[in-house]
């Protein structure tokens, strides 16, 4: 009789020790949940789907109560153990903007439609926020169709990320354009008309190469010039916008150097006319009144050769 009480009450341990408990909490991957998700313990009752799994990347809470009645409907005793209630998360892999814009670039890159200057600005439509995808769409996402228009700048693509088999997961379309962009000086500040640029007065931009076609991107040949008429900051600089800067202007009192063969003479005029380095230019002799034409030079004297243009040489002084 005492052997037959000890077996029974080993036998009833041993039931204890292996009986099913409702866990604390449970992380799944599909869109059921099971009793072995939720029962430690389940045995071949573990198969059984008895609540829908929450949306992807979220989760939900069951109690334990409803847990232990949906393991008695199909036969499994299971205990709370003092768990009130089970926090059911729903696994999932994000799937971020900055994914589809690599894939994306990769292919541009792929086709040769990108360059050093060249920037790419993508839209990727209805992925405002991290997208949650199941755990099985593990897959890179790839580019499956693309089209840009005849120019080569706006574009479309069709994004496609697989599970583990291969298959098609989820599907995003994303569209762009491609802008190329080059280093040009511009003005740091605005220049008058006639004002001569000096060095301090540029600084380098990055501009569309459509904004550049016509814009002088040797900084050297803008140093020294003179603006044609006022130029605004950071506006693109054509050679249209260039000139020598002024050494002489109209109505100013100028040196002639009166060249006739070896001899060399000066004496005043006055300029009618604007002239930079190197223009040739008519001046009134002071004296004389006698209106010749002379090379101007970068002194802001006014060459003239005299077997060109007859000058009095009683109105010049030797120099």
């Amino acid at each position: 009789m005492r052997v037959l009480l000890l077996i029974t009450a080993l036998l009833a341990g041993l039931a204890t020790a292996h009986a099913a408990s409702v866990r604390g909490e449970v992380h799944v991957a599909g869109d059921l949940v099971t009793l072995g998700d939720l029962v430690d313990g389940a045995g071949d009752k573990a198969d059984v789907a008895v609540f829908r799994a929450p949306d992807l990347g979220k989760s939900g809470v069951i109690s334990a109560s409803r847990i232990v009645e949906a393991a008695a409907r199909h036969g499994l005793t299971a205990s709370a153990d003092g768990v009130g209630a089970v926090t059911v998360w729903r696994d999932s892999r994000t799937l971020s903007q900055h994914e589809i814009e690599d894939a994306v670039r990769r292919t541009l890159a792929e086709r040769g439609l990108v360059g050093d200057g060249t920037e790419v600005e993508i839209a990727v439509n209805g992925l405002n926020a991290p997208v949650h995808l199941p755990v099985s769409a593990s897959g890179r996402p790839m580019v499956t169709e693309f089209a840009i228009d005849s120019d080569g700048r706006a574009f479309d693509a069709r994004v496609t990320i697989t599970d583990d088999a291969g298959k098609p997961a989820y599907l995003v379309r994303a569209s762009g354009r491609l802008t190329d962009f080059v280093e040009i000086p511009v003005l740091a500040r605005r220049v008058d008309r006639l004002e001569t640029i000096q060095p301090d007065d540029l600084v380098m931009k990055k501009v569309e190469v459509s904004d550049a076609t016509a814009a002088v991107a040797d900084t050297s040949a803008i140093v020294g010039q003179a603006a044609v008429r006022t130029l605004r900051a950071g506006v693109p600089i054509a050679a249209r916008d260039l000139t020598a800067p002024l050494i002489v202007q109209r109505n100013e009192i100028v040196t002639m150097v009166l060249r006739s063969g070896r001899l060399l003479l000066t004496t005043k005029g006055r300029a009618l006319a604007d002239g930079a380095e190197g223009d040739t230019v008519s001046v009134i002799n002071n004296a004389s009144k006698r209106i010749v034409e002379g090379r101007v030079m970068a002194d802001g004297s006014i060459e003239v050769e005299v077997r060109r243009s007859p000058v009095s040489l009683a109105d010049a002084s030797p120099r």
